[in-house]
């Protein structure tokens, strides 16, 4: 796919990986070995992944390793917390990692099972407080 689509316009960085629990040794091999093909294929282009792995020890974590940081965020959702936890999780992120990017790759708030009947009024709360923290930082 890189050699295929480098020179494509619409092609702005290479997405490694998603959600593949990049503090694990193996899986952190991995995105290295990924993020090393990339650049060998396509050396000037950004490369990340998003990882949903950042929340205890971000440094650790493999998206240490890319251009910039992807974090997929549900707080509040999949997992516990409000937007005072989302604005903590991003103040951590900056911490790590000063120097990069921080991306926020998916957030929202999931209501497809059975166990969240809650609905759309739910789900407008969850995007708007998170993207009115989002648009208080500075990352």
């Amino acid at each position: 796919m890189i050699a295929r689509d480098r020179n494509h316009p619409s092609v702005v960085f290479w997405g490694l990986c998603n959600e593949i629990g990049g503090q694990n040794p193996p899986a952190h091999q991995f995105a290295k070995h990924m993020l090393e093909e990339a650049k060998r294929l396509d050396p000037n282009r950004l490369c990340s992944y998003a990882s949903n792995s950042l929340g205890e020890t971000p440094k650790h974590d493999a998206a240490g390793l890319m251009d910039f940081i992807e974090a997929n965020e549900y707080f509040g959702s999949w997992s516990p917390g409000s937007p005072d936890a989302v604005a903590k999780h991003l103040d951590d992120l900056h911490a790590a990692f000063p120097d990069k990017p921080v991306v926020i790759s998916e957030y929202g708030y999931c209501a497809c099972t059975k166990d969240r009947p809650e609905g759309d009024e739910h789900r407008i709360e969850i995007l708007r407080s998170h993207d009115a923290v989002f648009r208080s930082k500075d990352l």
